[in-house]
C-alpha cells in the first residue's frame, strides 16, 4: 500500500503537547518519544496545492491509506491493536511509514455488517530498519439501526487484580485537543452527531489515545525498573465515549520463559469494560521506562 505521511520528524513540542492533553509528565522521556506518536508518521496531508477546496459541510476524514481499502461500508473503527517496540521512536529523527494489508474477512456484528481488515504499519528510519511495528484490525461497516455498547464486566472477574490504575475524564475538549496532537480528525472522535449515526453512544476516543494511556499507566506503575517491548494485542469491546471517566488498569507482572514480564491491562469507562489486553516488559534497573532494542519477532 502507499506509505503514510512521507518523512516526519517528531519534535519535542509534539511530545510535550501529548503530555499536556493526557496530564502525563513526559519530562523523563529525554530523546525517546512515546510509541503512541507513531501514528503521526502514518497520516498523509489533509490538503496540498492542487487539491480542490473542501465544500462546507463535507466531513474531513483522516487521510490514512488503510481506510482506502476497497471494502463494503461507510464507516471504519479500530477493534484490535498491538505494537512491538523494536528500537523505538526518537525525538528529532525522521521516520516514515509503510502499510501492508495482511488479511480481510466479512462479518455481521452488533454495530453493523462489513469486513475486518488486518493492517500492519512499519515505522522505519533512513536506513530502512524498523523502529516500531503496529498491527491493527479495522472494521469497515454500514451502521446498524441500534447503538453499540460494551460488556458490563470487568477483567477483575477473571482473577487479574489491578496493582495500579490511572483515571482521566473524556470531555469533548480533551478529544479535540488530542485530535490536534495525533492528526486524526475523523468525525467519529469529536462530532457527537456523526458518531451516534455510526452506532456509538457518543463521540469516542481513538485507538492512539487508548494506546498512550496504556503507556502512561505502565510508566507510573513500573518505571524505572521495567521497559516496554510490546503492547497488546488489545481488543476493543466498547466505545470510550465523550462524557465518561476512563480508567486504565494494570496487573502484577508475571515472569515468562523468554525472560519478559507479562502484565494484563484493561480499560473501563464509567465501570464498563471497553478494552482489554496485555503488555510485555523487560528489566531495566538503570533506565526509565523506555522502548528497548530487541530482535524483531518472526511473522
Amino acid at each position: 500500500m502507499p506509505s503514510g505521511a512521507g518523512w516526519v520528524t517528531l519534535l519535542p513540542e509534539l511530545v510535550a503537547r501529548l503530555g499536556e492533553v493526557l496530564e502525563w509528565d513526559v519530562s523523563s522521556f529525554g530523546e525517546d518519544a512515546p510509541g503512541a506518536l507513531s501514528f503521526v508518521c502514518g497520516v498523509r496531508r489533509y490538503w496540498h496545492p492542487g487539491m480542490a477546496p473542501r465544500p462546507l459541510g463535507e466531513s474531513m476524514h483522516a487521510p490514512v491509506p488503510f481506510l482506502e481499502v476497497p471494502a463494503p461500508g461507510s464507516r471504519a473503527i479500530g477493534v484490535s491493536f498491538a505494537q512491538d517496540h523494536i528500537c523505538g521512536l526518537r525525538v528529532g529523527v525522521p521516520v516514515t511509514c509503510l502499510y501492508t494489508v495482511m488479511g480481510y474477512r466479512r462479518s455481521d456484528t452488533r454495530v453493523g455488517s462489513g469486513a475486518f481488515i488486518d493492517i500492519r504499519a512499519s515505522y522505519r528510519d533512513a536506513t530502512g530498519d524498523d523502529l516500531v511495528r503496529s498491527n491493527w484490525t479495522i472494521f469497515r461497516y454500514t451502521p446498524a439501526d441500534h447503538a453499540g455498547s460494551g460488556r458490563r464486566v470487568s477483567a477483575v472477574d477473571d482473577g487479574a487484580d489491578p496493582v495500579h490504575f490511572t483515571e482521566i475524564g473524556l470531555d469533548l475538549q480533551r478529544l479535540v485537543m488530542w485530535a490536534g496532537v495525533i492528526r486524526d480528525f475523523a468525525p467519529l472522535h469529536f462530532d457527537r452527531h456523526f458518531a451516534r449515526g455510526a452506532g456509538a453512544r457518543d463521540a469516542f476516543a481513538n485507538t492512539q489515545l487508548l494506546h498512550a494511556l496504556y503507556e502512561r499507566t505502565l510508566t507510573e506503575a513500573f518505571g524505572p525498573q521495567l521497559s516496554i517491548v510490546r503492547l497488546g494485542p488489545f481488543r476493543m469491546t466498547g466505545f470510550a465515549t465523550c462524557g465518561s471517566v476512563l480508567r486504565t488498569f494494570v496487573s502484577k507482572p508475571t515472569a515468562q520463559e523468554d525472560g519478559t514480564q507479562r502484565v494484563l491491562m484493561w480499560q473501563e469507562c464509567d465501570g464498563q469494560l471497553t478494552a482489554s489486553g496485555e503488555a510485555s516488559l523487560v528489566p531495566s534497573p538503570a533506565q526509565p521506562l523506555r522502548r528497548q532494542s530487541r530482535p524483531m519477532r518472526p511473522d
